[in-house]
Parts: structure tokens; C-alpha cells; sequence
């Protein structure tokens, strides 16, 4: 093939070759890759609700007097809900018929440094279902009912649906 290119090159006449070979190493550079590869940037994980609750409820445990370190476990009912916005346009016409409407809708959109991200409207938090801690001094029944009071205090669930466990 570039036998062939550089034939035609050499039949045209000799003011134009130079151009056409300068534009043919231009399309060359241009379609060779760059020294830097640049991926795509995946989204970021973002950790659900609930993995959050069960993060800072660990490191609040971990912290209390008497509980040592602590693991705790969330079981869910209703993952967290997000409904967002959206912006209707309502349109009405008259026919020799009658009227006619029509109705569009479309999510509502906003600007965030270079992304164009949805408008939340509003998050309903996960509903939990059962919690499983398991803490160094939970061989203590003190120890235990604060673990189990702070477990319910942050989740809403009641004290049946909360299981304490001796970390070994």
C-alpha cells in the first residue's frame, strides 16, 4: 500500500508532492496513539447506604468503652430509594375536532463540575431488617445491651432483631 501512495506521489507534478507528503505525515502523526493512555474513567464505586451505616456504626463501637473491636452486619428489607426530578411540558391544541393535549417529560438535569447529573428530588433511607454484631466484650451483659441500644438507637430496629456475638 505505501509503494502504491508513494507511486502516485512521484507521477504528480513536483510542486503539489510536497504538500501531499507533508498532509500524508500529518494523518500519520495523528493516527498514532499518544504516549499517555487515557482511559476512560470508570464511575466510582460509591458504597450503598446501608455499607456506610454498617462502617460508622463499627468505628463508633470500636470506640465505646468496654466493647473492644467490633463488626457489624445489616441485613436489609428495602434498599435505599431515590426518586428524582423531572420537568413536564404540557402542550394543548385546538383541532376543528376539539382540543387535543399532549404531555412530555424529561429528567431534570444539573451541571456538577463536568459531569450533567440527574436532580434528586428525594432518598428514602434502607429499611433494615436484622443486625449481627459481633464485639470483643460482648461476654459482659452490660456491655451487650449498650451494644444492642445503640444498634437500635441508629437503625429503628427493635432489640429482637439484633444479635450480639463474643469476637473470638
Amino acid at each position: 500500500m505505501q509503494a502504491e501512495l508513494m507511486a502516485r506521489l512521484k507521477g504528480l507534478s513536483g510542486k503539489y508532492r510536497y504538500v501531499l507528503i507533508l498532509l500524508a505525515a500529518g494523518l500519520v502523526l495523528l493516527l498514532l496513539p499518544s504516549g499517555s493512555k487515557r482511559e476512560a474513567a470508570a464511575p466510582a464505586e460509591v458504597p450503598s447506604a446501608a455499607e456506610t451505616c454498617e462502617e460508622r456504626l463499627s468505628a463508633l463501637l470500636s470506640r465505646a468503652e468496654g466493647v473492644g473491636k467490633a463488626q457489624v452486619m445489616l441485613t436489609l428489607e428495602r434498599e435505599e430509594v431515590r426518586t428524582y426530578a423531572r420537568e413536564t411540558e404540557r402542550e394543548s391544541r385546538q383541532d376543528a375536532d376539539g382540543s387535543q393535549q399532549s404531555e412530555s417529560s424529561t429528567l431534570a438535569m444539573e451541571k456538577s463540575g463536568s459531569d450533567t447529573l440527574p436532580v434528586t428530588e428525594r432518598v428514602d433511607a434502607p429499611t433494615f431488617r436484622g443486625a449481627v454484631v459481633a464485639c470483643e466484650g460482648a461476654d459482659r451483659a452490660e456491655i451487650r445491651l449498650y451494644v444492642t441500644e445503640a444498634v437500635m438507637a441508629v437503625t429503628g430496629l427493635s432489640s429482637d432483631r439484633i444479635c450480639v456475638l463474643k469476637l473470638g
